[in-house]
């Protein structure tokens, strides 16, 4: 009896089992018709899937980099649901996809002013109006600052650039409809970064040692010495100039000295005379020359 049983209920579990298969077989051929269906259908939607998709990830990441997120922080969420989905998107949200890529277009050439978090450099933070210029520069309070992505804030640079940069920063933050000049940055901050990281003239100095020290010493002395030597040699020159102009000999310069020993000598033969005039020459030239070598050293 429990043999019957048993197989009485081995048939019904095969029949069973048949009859699942059969379903499972004209679901799996009904939902290859349908996925056919839907490829038919759909036409380019497919295509245009794909697109977007695409489109998404690569915009997502271009405005995660740019300084303007900070103003839009919901279309994160837009661009990476574009990205990750696997089903069509809807129309609403098509629209949102451009509308997002149109607004970073605006945005891109606009100045605005936004509160976002600044770090500075002794790592506190504090919420500021940040003046955005396009996706060029960002400013706060006065100060030029750089955006992070990696933490959607603000960093102040570790130095700021030169005078004759900076001092147009707070005129540009305080226009009101008005055109002030700024110093843009054209690479987001890698120049600015880059002007920072440059030495100022006393860090040159510091750097130089005691050599530098030297070599500064020596040129100051050289400087010196060289203004000596012009205003010597003003006087000189203004002399001879004034000898230039003068009939009679006027004493105290080399000009005078030559026209002197000429009329003194010009009754001499031509090897005297010439003699003459040559030692005068050469009894002045060392003081017209004094210290040139040292100004060379």
């Amino acid at each position: 009896v429990l043999l019957q049983q048993a197989r009485e209920e081995l048939a019904a579990q095969q029949a069973l089992g048949d009859q699942l298969k059969a379903t499972f077989d004209e679901n799996d051929k009904q939902l290859t018709e349908l996925t056919e269906t839907l490829r038919v259908r759909s036409g380019t939607l497919g295509e245009m899937f794909g697109v977007v998709r695409q489109y998404a990830g690569e915009f997502k990441g271009l405005f995660a980099a740019s300084q303007n997120a900070v103003q839009f922080p919901e279309r994160d969420a837009l661009l990476t649901k574009l990205a990750e989905s696997k089903e069509l998107p809807s129309t609403q949200e098509l629209e949102a996809f451009w509308h997002t890529i149109l607004q970073q277009v605006v945005v891109s050439g606009d100045t605005s002013t936004t509160q976002a978090t600044v770090v500075y450099g002794e790592g506190k933070e504090a919420v500021r109006d940040v003046t955005l210029v396009g996706e060029f520069n960002a400013i706060a309070d006065g100060k030029y600052v750089i955006y992070v992505p990696q933490t959607g804030k603000f960093e102040e640079l570790s130095r700021q650039p030169s005078k004759n940069i900076t001092s147009q920063v707070a005129g540009f933050e305080s226009a009101k409809g008005t055109y002030e000049p700024l110093f843009l940055d054209p690479s987001r901050g890698v120049i600015l970064s880059l002007l920072v990281q440059s030495p100022t003239v006393q860090e040159r100095i510091d750097q130089g040692g005691i050599v530098g020290y030297v070599i500064l010493a020596m040129g100051a002395v050289g400087v010196i010495i060289a203004l000596l030597c012009f205003l010597r040699l003003q006087i000189i020159g203004g002399k001879m100039r004034k000898q230039a102009k003068s009939d009679t000999v006027i004493p105290g310069n080399p000009l005078g000295e030559v026209i002197q020993a000429y009329q003194d000598h010009k009754g001499d033969n031509l090897e005297d005379l010439e003699a003459k005039l040559d030692e005068i020459i050469l009894r002045n030239a060392p003081s017209i020359e004094r210290f040139i070598s040292s100004i060379k050293l």
